[in-house]
């Protein structure tokens, strides 16, 4: 065997055996704290996917044969984004993205906004974290009002307007009234909610932190900070249940809750 055709047989071997498991990456990065995820993962997959590039390109290109021609190559120029390479999420351009949850959810996120935040998107949850200020909004579904033990609260009945109404008569939070509003064209209820000032401490624990229970997925909590003042808004979707967008801003931040509107607004459940 010549040269020449030695070179071509490890070069076909090098790309039969070359894979690049971004998913496999980016799960294992998602067990470090939540906070710092996002960040991790991001730059994880840019090194991924920069090293496979240059593996493929090598192989195809580095070792033309006696009688072949150099082929054009194309490195891809622009910023990748890294939230494209995730499980459970699929990329429309123009930051519009569809998050498999239960019942998948569509989202355009404006700049500003990160995709994808925190541990990522599971069956029943997706967050996004503002990049300049401590605020953000998390999306959930099957949506349960949380006990004080961060349990179902088995008395509250399980429809938006039951949660809402319960959680704006919890007597340690500052709650506004009630209001009807829609979202995604669907009708919602809505409440504005803080920690009253002597309530600062919860029972529960929300990110290794003491938190006010609130909502409940399938054995898992969400709750409220003494710092924190939310927008808490239900809704139905066909085969999620009870559907809980929650805008929420540290430092009773309202402008910030401003801010997230628009990001509110860019959510939408095509098939529901």
């Amino acid at each position: 065997m010549s040269i020449d055709d030695l070179a071509r047989t490890a070069a076909a071997d090098l790309r039969a055996h070359t894979h690049a498991d971004l998913d496999a990456g980016l799960d294992a990065l998602l067990v470090v704290h939540p906070r710092r995820r996002r960040l991790r993962a991001a730059t994880a997959i840019a090194v991924a996917a920069a090293a496979v590039v240059a593996v493929a390109w090598w192989a195809s290109a580095g070792l033309p044969g006696r009688h072949s021609s150099p082929e054009p190559t194309h490195v891809p120029t622009g910023p990748v984004d890294p939230a494209c390479a995730a499980a459970r999420v699929l990329c429309h351009g123009d930051r519009t993205y569809t998050f498999g949850l239960h019942r998948p959810v569509t989202w355009q996120i404006p700049q500003g906004y990160g995709v994808n935040s925190g541990a990522g998107a599971s069956t029943s949850m997706v967050e996004s974290y503002a990049v300049h200020r401590p605020a953000g909004v998390t999306v959930m579904e099957g949506v349960r009002a949380a006990s004080r033990t961060s349990r179902a609260a088995t008395r509250v009945p399980p429809t938006p307007s039951g949660f809402i109404h319960w959680l704006a008569e919890r007597p340690y939070l500052r709650a506004s009234a009630v209001r009807r509003t829609t979202l995604d064209g669907r009708p919602a209820w809505q409440v504005r909610v803080a920690v009253r000032s002597h309530h600062t401490n919860g029972p529960g624990r929300c990110d290794g932190f003491p938190c006010h229970p609130i909502t409940f997925q399938r054995g898992a909590v969400t709750g409220v900070w003494a710092d924190m003042t939310a927008d808490y808004t239900a809704f139905r979707v066909r085969g999620a249940g009870t559907v809980v967008v929650w805008s929420w801003a540290f430092a009773h931040d309202t402008t910030a809750l401003a801010h997230n509107h628009r990001v509110v607004d860019g959510l939408s459940w095509p098939d529901g």
